[in-house]
């Protein structure tokens, strides 16, 4: 089985899992809504609930370009944003990383698919990478996000396997452990967040293995209303192996971003 064909069951996996889900959701609802649905009920069936929704747009500054898999790319800053929207359970995206000197540097559109129990949240996902003014490279990667819900520490499992040639077809992992506080001692509307993530590299995108970098980064978000939100935040790293030479090195990065959502 050659990468083509993975990536292509990966990408429908995530489509095709979603309608099943999305079907045996709705037929369940019918056969309840038979017996119980009342006058009011019926008039909000008749009211149709959107195609596209869930959608946001976001840029920010950052001091430097540092990956969140721990690569340190560029140490100059820069402009990352990023777009999305959700048709039923499937989440569309794309990502953009601006450097002033060398233009539109990163493209990366991607698609996933979230399903949720009590205490678990399952998103795999399917993205592909391009460079627009640095080369003409197209590399892509199938991921698994497991995290946990309602529970006193977040916990967040992650997994992503690239496709290519060489160093290109590694894999990664990440151990994520947070926590989001509400300071409504000082607003309603402020929240910080605090997460600390250790990586291992397989291969994905160097030669060799091991741990690489742990990080912890500390953000705040302030709701605006209507869906205008800003937050800030720092994120610091160390490096756990010299066997990977300089593309992992002890570094950190500042944060300032505006999101709306709608």
């Amino acid at each position: 089985m050659n990468n083509k064909t993975i990536r292509s069951i990966g990408l429908a996996a995530i489509v095709g899992a979603s309608s099943f889900m999305h079907s045996v959701k709705a037929e369940e609802q019918h056969t309840n809504q038979i017996s119980t649905k009342s006058s009011s009920e019926k008039v909000k069936d008749d009211q149709k609930q959107p195609l596209i929704k869930d959608v946001y747009i976001e840029t920010g500054w950052h001091s430097e370009y540092l990956g969140s898999y721990g690569f340190s790319i560029t140490p100059t800053p820069v402009i990352q944003s990023s777009l999305g929207f959700s048709v039923d359970r499937v989440n569309f995206s794309l990502w953009s990383n601006y450097d002033p000197k060398q233009g539109l540097t990163e493209l990366d559109p991607g698609i996933s698919a979230t399903w949720e129990t009590k205490y678990l949240k399952i998103t795999p996902q399917f993205n592909v990478f391009t460079f627009p003014s640095v080369s003409k490279t197209i590399d892509d990667s199938l991921g698994l996000t497991l995290q946990t819900k309602h529970l006193p520490l977040d916990v967040s499992l992650f997994g992503v396997q690239a496709f290519g040639e060489g160093s290109h077809a590694g894999r990664l992992f990440q151990l994520s452990l947070g926590k989001t506080l509400p300071l409504t001692f000082v607003s309603k509307r402020l929240t910080l967040g605090v997460a600390t993530t250790i990586t291992y590299n397989d291969h994905y995108f160097v030669r060799g293995n091991g741990f690489s970098v742990v990080s912890t980064g500390v953000n705040a978000n302030y709701d605006l209303g209507k869906g205008y939100s800003v937050s800030s935040g720092v994120r610091a790293q160390m490096s756990l192996q010299d066997r990977f030479g300089k593309v992992f090195k002890d570094d950190s990065v500042f944060e300032f971003s505006f999101s709306k959502k709608f």
